[in-house]
């Protein structure tokens, strides 16, 4: 039995338990879990409590809103919500005793992408650590690849914030402490599976994120229009809210940081322009601050102009871009050891700074971009493997199930964030860009764009409700108005304001 989280509304609390699991990726020896089903248990007697009120029932629906079953991740021995190299810093005898009994990790969780953080916190100095499990939202996927009798396990972990989380529509740009929406950190681990141990093992991990662009800006949904006007909402001349999203970026991955915008240059009217040059104007104001070399890389490319192109240059394009990327980053690769007790730092090569990509909706053009990111992340971590002889495009051709299997997990990657934002699977995917898509595809693509249209319309608002409820944005309390007669959140997410 696994405690999950507890939930209080207006007549006490609510114990969530996960009763079925699924294993859909190991890591050495750490299991990582998908959770399958869960039951909710009231902890309070309706003797005591008295009759059910209407709103409590509504308030019980509205939270079930948020499915645990629908890509929630947690592992008993590995820290979910930080990178391999993070979890490859434990001393040898606290993991083999942390693999022996299950025991939560040394380092507390990274509390961004905690997404029971809030649920948690009244009883987590009380229970037993076991009996509690810190979960993410997102995606993990695995896949075992034989490369020449090797096997190679290709891992892929994508880590939603719970921070200015939401739907498309209702949560775009930055909060005004620079937390921006649909933000979600993708690590990508290559390993060698022979060794258990993953302290041990030689383990490679490249990391890159996707979020909107960091600026006040807003989409009027409530008209008839599949792409509302884009305008920027509020006025920030110095800069702030961008300026700590970045302080957080470098403090956590270092230099470089590399701004890679898709979006449209150029526009009969303008609507992703607006976007372009406000992030363009607070990135050249931030980086009259900063040193020159660790000056904020703004990259900016049409990604759709680009497209419009009768040859098939986007792919290309991109992973030219990506091997100037990775020559300035590296990845983290870790040397196999000789002894258990080696240094923790000892045969380590951490990769450094970050590429942060961005479209509109950061959904189908950067899941191409970081598609093409990682293909040329995943040449870098095979060679590091001792699997190939360079790191040069030809190594993995377009054909090779290698690339095959990468293309699978990203396309899956991008589904799954795209439906969690959009509502729907990917519009635009990487097949299209080869411009060699079967016909068939032309009507799936209008069903996503149909199935992303009535999301954003008619069921986005229940989402954003049952979001804030979750992660505590919204706390009922019985002289409050109700959270379903609010006008809007903008008060939740902007208390200040």
């Amino acid at each position: 039995m696994i405690f999950v989280l507890f939930q209080s509304f207006l007549k006490g609390y609510y114990l969530i338990v996960v009763t079925k699991r699924k294993q859909v990726a190991s890591i050495g020896a750490h299991a990582i879990y998908r959770v399958e089903d869960t039951i909710m248990i009231s902890l309070f007697s309706k003797s005591v409590a008295g009759p059910d009120l209407p709103e409590e029932e509504r308030y019980r629906r509205i939270f079930h809103n948020v499915d645990l079953t629908s890509n929630f991740y947690f592992s008993h021995t590995y820290d979910l919500t930080r990178p391999v190299q993070s979890n490859m810093y434990l001393p040898s005898d606290l993991e083999r005793q942390r693999l022996a009994e299950p025991k939560p990790p040394v380092l507390k969780p990274d509390e961004t992408f905690l997404w029971n953080h809030f649920l948690l916190h009244p009883f987590h100095d009380t229970l037993r650590p076991e009996w509690l499990i810190s979960l993410t939202h997102g995606f993990v996927s695995q896949s075992d690849i034989n490369i020449y009798g090797r096997h190679i396990y290709v891992t892929l972990i994508a880590r939603r914030s719970r921070h200015y989380a939401g739907t498309r529509f209702l949560k775009r740009g930055c909060d005004n402490a620079g937390h921006c929406a649909n933000h979600v950190e993708s690590e990508q681990i290559v390993h060698d599976a022979s060794e258990i141990s993953h302290r041990r093992a030689f383990i490679t991990s490249y990391i890159q994120m996707r979020g909107s662009v960091p600026v006040h800006w807003e989409q009027d949904h409530a008209g008839m229009k599949a792409k509302p006007p884009i305008s920027i909402a509020r006025a920030d001349p110095f800069a702030s809210a961008a300026a700590m999203h970045f302080e957080r970026l470098f403090h956590k991955f270092g230099a470089p940081i590399i701004a890679f915008d898709l979006v449209k240059k150029k526009e009969r009217r303008p609507r992703e322009s607006i976007l372009l040059n406000a992030y363009t104007a607070a990135l050249g104001y931030l980086n009259k601050f900063l040193p020159k070399e660790s000056a904020i890389q703004h990259v900016s490319w049409d990604m759709a102009k680009s497209n419009k192109s009768r040859e098939p240059v986007v792919l290309r394009i991109l992973d030219q871009y990506a091997q100037h990327f990775l020559k300035q980053q590296g990845i983290f690769t870790s040397r196999q050891r000789l002894s258990l007790v080696a240094e923790a730092d000892a045969g380590l090569d951490s990769g450094h700074g970050v590429v942060r990509v961005n479209c509109v909706d950061c959904l189908d053009r950067t899941n191409t971009a970081q598609f093409m990111i990682g293909l040329c992340a995943l040449r870098h971590q095979l060679f590091e493997l001792g699997v190939i002889a360079d790191t040069q495009a030809s190594q993995i051709p377009p054909d090779s199930p290698v690339n095959r299997v990468l293309e699978e997990m990203y396309e899956d990657h991008g589904d799954t964030i795209a439906l969690q934002y959009g509502g729907s699977q990917l519009v635009n995917r990487i097949q299209s860009y080869r411009k060699t898509r079967p016909w068939t595809s032309n009507s799936r693509d209008i069903l996503n764009t149909v199935a992303r249209y009535y999301s954003n319309s008619f069921t986005d608002a229940d989402k954003q409700m049952a979001i804030n409820l979750f992660l505590g944005k919204y706390v009922p309390l019985k002289e409050d108005e109700p959270l379903w007669l609010q006008y809007s959140d903008y008060f939740l997410h902007y208390p200040h304001a």
